[in-house]
């Protein structure tokens, strides 16, 4: 597949050559992690889907993904995330390298629960790993299908988990938020979870949807404050998905401060 449009200059040959080096090099890597964290990971879900093992190896695995690219991550709004409370968490998704940013930043003491499409299963390793874990997977074609594992995620919320949700429903290839899927506000109703709407800026430069080149780069993340729902009804749904677009759109297009300023830097 070719690469989607860049806004970065042509490369010299030299760099392009560089690039594809490195590229590849990080490939290895990653493919290596992902093979030795699902070798420990899926047995461990096996015999206990709920245990602090596979969440602590999630965190290793994602660690290990953003420091093999050579990724420089800052954030700022981390102070909206109070620590013990459960989320929603709602973000845009321009690149791969959401997952690991989202799940590094946000998953420390807390028991993240990723809701993604079905596909993600057939992965090699890494969807075998999500099969069996505690993650969600909804079935886009099967509408009975995707309401019941919605609401498993739901009676799940009770236990303290989080979830994260793509509200786009796929990665983006432009500068501009695809519209949003109505599930994740179903769920954020069902639950009476508060919906932290989060922007991650600059994953795209990294790895676009298309490309196989990784690049090395800055990935910028802004949390926005929690959007409580426990006195919202059905109807409300659709202002409500408005204004969590809102926010995202807002917080993407805000000016980045500079990195010394930064509440946190991995």
């Amino acid at each position: 597949m070719g690469d989607a449009p860049d806004a970065r200059p042509e490369l010299s040959l030299p760099a392009r050559a560089w690039a594809v080096v490195r590229s590849a090099g990080c490939w290895v890597l990653l493919t290596l992690f992902t093979l030795v964290v699902g070798a420990l990971h899926i047995p461990g879900s096996l015999i206990a889907p709920e245990g602090r093992w596979g969440r602590w190896l999630e965190m290793a695995y994602m660690w290990a993904i953003l420091h093999a690219s050579n990724v420089k991550l800052t954030a700022e709004g981390l102070e909206h995330v109070t620590p013990g409370r459960s989320y929603i968490v709602m973000a845009n998704h321009r690149s791969m390298y959401d997952i690991p940013v989202l799940h590094y930043l946000l998953g420390r003491g807390r028991d993240l629960r990723w809701v993604g499409k079905q596909e993600v299963q057939r992965v090699p390793v890494f969807g075998w790993a999500y099969r069996v874990s505690r993650h969600v997977a909804i079935d886009r074609q099967n509408r009975a299908a995707a309401i019941g594992a919605l609401r498993d995620a739901a009676a799940a919320s009770r236990e303290g988990v989080s979830f994260v949700i793509m509200p786009e429903g796929t990665r983006s290839v432009t500068e501009e938020l695809l519209p949003f899927k109505k599930g994740g506000f179903h769920l954020a109703l069902d639950t009476g979870l508060p919906i932290l709407p989060v922007a991650i800026i600059g994953s795209e430069k990294l790895m676009r949807k298309g490309s196989w080149h990784i690049r090395a780069g800055a990935i910028h993340v802004r949390v926005r404050p929690a959007i409580e729902t426990h006195d919202l009804a059905r109807g409300d749904i659709d202002s409500l998905a408005d204004r969590v677009r809102a926010e995202i759109a807002e917080a993407l297009h805000s000016p980045v401060p500079p990195r010394k300023g930064v509440a946190r830097e991995r």
